[in-house]
């Protein structure tokens, strides 16, 4: 092949992407060249497929039915039973509507006779009659008797029919919702738990491009629209369809022409619904993403509020959230006026086939083909059926919403990953021997396909051997450690393991015959025990301790007041990096793996717990395959093999002896860490081992009597926590806030409010008023032909216009509540979030404060206080301004029928409130189980690569479970309640029409009710009203549920940082110098009151000095930061800056003058520039020259340039898509772009490689100067040159001294140098 046909296009070695960006240049040399050309990019886009495979995904909206996947074919049954009681309930009110026909024909045929009387004297035996039934010759005597007799036993008998229907109604509105509401909690349920599982099942590559909060989102918030799409809301909308249909359908059965000339308008009605439903359902979906993305970016900033507090960045990610929010309000705005216009227009529709009715029906009975019992009894039918379409269009929305959430996580259900820890296939060998071979592995990440991270690497790892990987940070280390785990897979080449290839291996047997510590250990919200025994299933408490003792835990472990059974917190947030380091060490060792891969398993330990630990690591990897990465040279000296990689290639490969000898990137490595023997005297060798000797012993003594003494862990359990949590909720149900509180939070729209009350008045009054102009229709109908043709133009006319008085109400009243209520959804957000961001740092040490509680109850307190406002306020606003019209109308057409009803309203709230009490009890244990539920979730979701390295999936799946069966057991229970609340619910208004209508009679009969039209006004005037009291008690639910989630938002709101809303905290600290002083520093973490860590400290820090901590892990000097950062307050004693208590100095301002970087750097989602922008206070004033210049300072500044991307590469989230050196550096970049007076260095090079440790340590150097640095490092050889070296031990400072003055001392700390096999400067 020629030059041209070998270049870089064909090695590979280059970006991917030059598939698509090769020129000609490659083209004009040879046509065989541009046959080869042709092929090498047929070969690229192969490899292009095989690394973007590992990662596709993508999904489309589903159909309603596809969530019945997941329905067992009881659920189906019970679903299919509960439809087709719901199509009978729908069946039952076009029926009565045949009664109403029948009882209106009854009352007009009566009335039509009224229409021939003449003024004649009462006949005998009538006391006071009607004057309708005096007949002017017609009716005399007996023969009245008789009539009133026959027209009274009729309507009797029409009333025993509604009672008939009511008594049908009451079992099949049981059923209904019963059946229901079982198959939907069992079908979210299964979907929930199937869903979870399916998340944990995905590949590495694909969560490297998810979010944790935003999936946290899908499984919460998603399933909850899943849950109302398959809820008894659906069965109500069937109940309605099937209303509609009957209702037509006896329509069409008692006048085709009457029904024909109505139904002209439903192509309207079906093009509004279609409407409401296509863009509902679209900008459901774009709001439900960017709820997920704001969740996302909450979850973030939670879980790394350290990093976020240390550099006063709370107000960049509130506007990041308020963005999110600014959308989604608009976007919710929108689908509100389209779902209010669209209704509008289907009542507009609706009350226009009514003007067609009672313009039509009169020419009909004129022209003698009806009668009026007969256009009654189809205009009843016709109304019922309308009406009902009207209020199916609710769960119509309940259903589009279903389908947008039901998307994704069927998608995820659906998608098998490449890499799949449930498959069960695969080879399970017998024996393990621990052989490992990389054959020419090239490999590129599927989130960065134009870097390409391995090439052609190949080495063997024998049974038994220690094969070291060292290199600068990001050629390649962690890669193949990942490879080994079948994190990835190779995209060309092998891993084989006994000489098969490992992805032919059962992936689950495979990682559990490997034991793995990562350089940045993840602890999970358990026990210390519990943690320890993730690492072996079923692990018994002697082989807990046992592996606690090899990884030198259990001494501090044992001081603890609850010793093993202690608590860690979130992320293990209780504990110090070397402690939770151990505990990850003794995890892995618990499992006795036939493979260990230690990947900086000692970077987090002190000197002396670091050499017992490496002692410890040596004796668990004799017999093991083990692959060791590694910085701190000195820990792999005695592997059998190291090897060198740089820049995804291996550059050397050897023995410690034989490297060292070759005199290359190896033995350059170990020059700069100095590890050649010390030059002193045998005689101060020995003395300085048997100082170290006695100083192990001593420190031993004191951890286990002075920490059994004094320091008794007091972290109260998360498990406790939660169920107290409970009980308070329990207990603050009777004290919940009212309406009025929950409309106070609505307060500032108070003028958006006023206008929705007057849009529902407009729609409320329409429906009473509809009943005077019905009561008027029946009186026209009793006129002469003529006049009953004219009069009934008008009264159509003016149902008409009814109709358009309705149709613009409920679009107004839409807009109104919506642009209300998405302002309260964004004001709570935010102001929740923002409450949260002003928290003091103990808050977040608060096992109920963890970031998956935070996050579940910020998502979801203020969607349900929306839910109990905003648009939800449109049925109580009609009911009340409804109930007033129709009492008013009522009582004035005839206060005794007016009472009777009146006093059946409180039967119809009944069931309300019942609902509504039951739902409070159930919202106040859901609201906990969706915080256990959602920090399990995080927990999971954001640590999966633990999780999927030590086969946890089942563990957790198993533990979610148990949180949610208990839930979803009472559901099942309540669904018999509601069931029964609903049947009496539906019931009424058969039972009270029955009851109406007998009194009616009565009244008539005795003369107490003169025209009998007004009877119908007075009936329908209050039902409609009370009806509407009625649908508003579907409500209370929801309010129940917001008065808790209020209870928690107010909660939240009036909590006051205790150092944050300091009164003293008002002096600008911008012009000091930086002198710091620790004046008998005494302190307890207030999570852990009986454990002191600092006891009596004193130091004092001059301006541009360097002062070094040191001291085995846990001993205080990452607390000393916290206390300079004022993260936490001095239990006695004062930290002071140039004389002045910290205490005196605005948080944000002492802060500003301050720059940290931490011993597990956290970035942010975003680009490179943007993480290291973040260090100014105001990063969007970030020039790319200030961005270079801290890069170049870092030493990171090569990497970048070298990404395809530059400084707009995504790191990912927390930063997953570099090594944990190069997100150091970037870190170490951030603190350099503040420019502070005051530098902290909380074990700042602990993840970089040697080199590039060198490099930054003099960059570092550099920008100390004239600055004040407290530094805190295990490697000792990175503080030699400081200006005071400070040993602590046991809340104290031990010895001070410059380098030389300690070890000439031959303390503590010269036994640490000794250990590190330090020169003398």
């Amino acid at each position: 092949m020629s030059e041209a046909g070998s270049s870089d296009s064909f090695t590979r070695k280059q970006s991917l992407k030059r598939v698509h960006s090769k020129g000609g240049t490659n083209r004009i040399d040879l046509k065989d060249d541009e046959e080869n050309l042709i092929d090498s990019e047929s070969d690229d886009s192969e490899l292009l497929r095989k690394v973007n495979e590992e990662a596709e995904f993508s999904y489309e909206k589903q159909s309603y039915f596809a969530v019945f996947q997941f329905a067992t074919t009881w659920d189906v049954i019970m679903f299919a039973l509960g439809m087709a009681c719901s199509i009978i309930q729908g069946v039952l009110r076009p029926m009565s509507a045949i009664l109403f026909g029948n009882i209106t024909g009854q009352f007009t045929n009566v009335t039509v006779s009224s229409t021939h009387t003449a003024s004649t004297p009462s006949p005998a035996g009538i006391i006071n009659p009607s004057p309708w039934l005096t007949s002017g010759g017609l009716l005399v005597g007996d023969s009245i008797d008789s009539a009133l007799q026959q027209w009274e036993n009729d309507m009797i008998e029409n009333c025993v029919k509604l009672s008939i229907l009511g008594a049908i109604s009451v079992v099949c509105g049981y059923f209904q919702v019963t059946l229901v509401t079982m198959a939907g909690q069992n079908i979210v349920h299964r979907l929930k738990q199937k869903s979870f599982k399916a998340v944990l099942r995905q590949n590495t590559a694909w969560f490297d491009q998810q979010q944790s909060g935003q999936l946290q989102n899908r499984l919460v918030e998603d399933l909850e629209k899943v849950r109302l799409g398959v809820s008894d809301k659906i069965a109500l909308s069937v109940q309605n369809l099937a209303s509609f249909v009957s209702g037509i359908s006896i329509g069409f059965y008692y006048s085709w022409k009457l029904a024909a000339v109505i139904c002209s308008l439903l192509p309207l009605m079906a093009m509004a619904g279609s409407a409401t439903s296509y863009f509902v359902s679209g900008r459901q979906s774009k709001e439900q993403k960017n709820y997920a993305e704001a969740s996302g970016i909450a979850e973030e900033t939670i879980s790394s509020m350290r990093t976020v507090a240390a550099f006063c960045k709370q107000p960049y990610h509130l506007e990041k959230y308020a963005e999110k929010l600014r959308v989604t309000k608009l976007i919710g705005i929108k689908k509100s006026i389209f779902f209010g216009v669209s209704l509008g227009s289907v009542y507009v529709v609706m009350f226009g086939s009514y003007a067609l009715a009672f313009w039509y029906g009169p020419r009909l009975i004129a022209d003698g083909e009806l009668n009026a019992t007969e256009m009654m009894t189809a205009f009843f039918s016709i109304l019922t059926g309308a009406m009902s379409i009207g209020n199916a269009f609710p769960g119509l929305n309940d259903i589009a919403m279903c389908k947008g959430a039901a998307a994704f996580l069927i998608a995820v259900n659906k998608r098998k990953p490449p890499i799949d820890c449930f498959d069960e296939s695969g080879l399970t060998p017998s024996s393990v021997k621990g052989k490992i071979s990389f054959r020419d592995i090239d490999f590129w990440y599927p989130t960065r396909p134009d870097v390409q991270v391995l090439k052609k690497v190949s080495f063997d790892v024998n049974q038994g051997e220690t094969v070291a990987l060292v290199g600068h940070s990001g050629c390649g280390k962690s890669t193949c450690v990942s490879m080994v785990q079948r994190f990835y897979n190779p995209t060309e080449g092998e891993v084989t393991l006994d000489g098969i290839n490992v992805k032919s291996m059962n992936i689950q047997w495979l990682r559990r015959q490997i034991g793995l510590v990562s350089q940045e250990p993840v602890l999970f919200g358990y026990t210390i025990a519990e943690n320890i025994q993730f690492g072996k299933e079923g692990a018994t408490r002697e082989e807990v301790e046992e592996a606690a003792k090899m990884a030198n835990a259990h001494e501090f472990i044992v001081g603890f007041e609850k010793g093993y059974d202690t608590d860690v917190g979130e992320r293990g947030t209780q504990l110090s990096g070397g402690q939770k380091q151990r505990i990850a060490i003794a995890r892995a060792l618990i499992r006795n793996p036939s493979i260990l891969l230690l990947d900086e398993a000692t970077s987090a330990l002190d000197t002396e717990s670091e050499k017992v630990v490496q002692d410890a690591l040596n004796k668990a990897s004799k017999g093991r395959t083990t692959i060791v990465i590694a910085h701190r040279l000195s820990t792999i000296k005695n592997a059998t093999k190291i090897i060198a990689f740089d820049s995804g290639e291996i550059k050397e490969e050897g023995d410690h002896d034989s490297l060292m000898a070759l005199d290359g990137v190896y033995a350059g490595l170990v020059r700069k860490q100095n590890l050649r023997s010390m030059e002193t005297t045998e005689d101060e060798k020995n003395q300085a081992m048997a100082h170290s000797a006695a100083y192990n012993r001593q420190n031993s003594y004191k951890t286990s009597q002075k920490l059994g003494r004094i320091s008794r862990m007091s972290v109260t359990s998360v498990r406790s926590d939660e169920e107290a949590l409970i009980d308070n909720e329990v207990e603050e149900v009777s004290k919940k806030p009212g309406f009025g509180a929950l409309m106070k939070l609505n307060a500032p729209e108070w003028y958006w409010i006023i206008l929705a009350i007057i849009a529902a008045t407009m729609v409320s009054g329409s429906f009473p008023t509809f009943a005077i102009y019905f009561g008027e229709m029946i009186a026209v109908l009793s006129e002469p032909t003529d006049q009953m043709v004219d009069d009934a133009v008008f009264w159509s006319c003016m149902f008409l216009v009814l109709g358009g008085t309705i149709g613009i109400g409920f679009a107004l009243e839409m807009l109104f509540l919506s642009i209300s209520g998405e302002n309260l959804t964004e004001r709570l957000r935010y102001t929740v979030f923002e409450s949260i961001l002003e928290q003091d740092i103990e808050y977040f040490d608060r096992p109920d404060n963890s970031t998956g509680a935070l996050t579940a109850k910020l998502s979801k307190d203020a969607s349900l206080i929306q839910g109990a406002t905003g648009v939800r306020l449109k049925s109580v606003f009609e009911a009340m301004a409804g109930m007033v019209i129709g009492l008013t109308i009522a009582f004035y057409f005839g206060w005794q029928l007016a009472l009777l009803i009146l006093a059946a309203v409180p039967l119809i709230m009944f069931t309300g409130t019942v609902q509504g009490k039951i739902s409070t009890g159930y919202q106040v244990q859901d609201s906990s189980n969706t915080q256990k539920g959602g920090k399990l979730i995080v927990e999971s979701i954001s640590n999966i690569r633990t999780v999927h390295a030590f086969g946890l999936e089942r563990q957790f799946i198993d533990d979610f479970n148990a949180i949610i069966d208990p839930l979803h057991k009472k559901d099942i229970k309540l669904s018999h309640v509601y069931g029964v609340t609903n049947g009496l619910g539906f019931s009424l208004q058969y039972f009270i029409y029955a009851a109406a209508f007998r009194l009616a009679t009565e009244l008539i009969v005795n003369g107490k009710l003169e025209e009998p039209a007004d009877a119908f006004k007075v009936i329908f005037a209050l039902l409609f009203a009370a009806f509407g009291v009625g649908q508003s008690t579907a409500f209370l639910p929801d309010f129940a549920k917001a008065q808790v989630a209020a209870q928690n938002i107010s909660t939240q709101l009036g909590l006051q940082p205790v150092i944050g809303g300091d009164s003293r905290s008002t002096k600008d600290a911008r012009g000091l110098k930086g002198n710091i002083k620790f004046d008998n520093i005494h302190f307890f973490y207030p999570e852990r009151k009986n454990q002191k860590i600092l006891n009596g400290l004193s130091l004092e820090v001059k301006s541009g000095q360097k002062v070094a901590l040191v001291g085995y892990s846990g001993c205080g000097k990452s607390t000393l930061m916290q206390l300079v950062m004022r993260f936490y307050d001095p239990t006695m004693g004062r930290v002071t800056i140039d004389g002045e208590d910290i205490r005196n100095f605005d948080t944000t301002s002492i802060r500003s003058i301050m720059a940290i970087v931490s011993q597990e750097p956290t970035l942010f989602q975003g680009s490179i520039f943007d993480n290291i922008a973040y260090g100014l206070e105001d990063s969007t004033t970030a020039t790319h020259a200030q961005v270079q210049k801290a890069a170049e300072q870092a030493n990171v500044a090569k990497f970048i340039n070298e990404l395809p991307e530059g400084y707009e590469t995504q790191v990912g989230e927390k930063g997953v898509q570099l090594s944990g050196g190069q997100k150091q550096r970037l870190a170490i970049a951030r603190a350099l772009m503040r420019q502070p007076k005051i530098l902290l260095l909380d074990e700042a090079t602990s993840a970089l490689d040697t080199q590039s440790e060198k490099l930054v340590q003099e960059a570092l150097d550099r920008a100390q100067e004239g600055r004040t640095c407290l530094v805190i490092a295990h490697r000792l050889s990175t503080i030699q040159g400081c200006d005071q070296i400070a040993v602590v031990d046991f809340g104290k400072i031990q010895e001070l001294g410059t380098h030389d003055q300690l070890l000439a001392q031959r303390g503590i700390y010269a036994a640490l140098c000794n250990q590190q096999n330090l020169q003398k400067k």
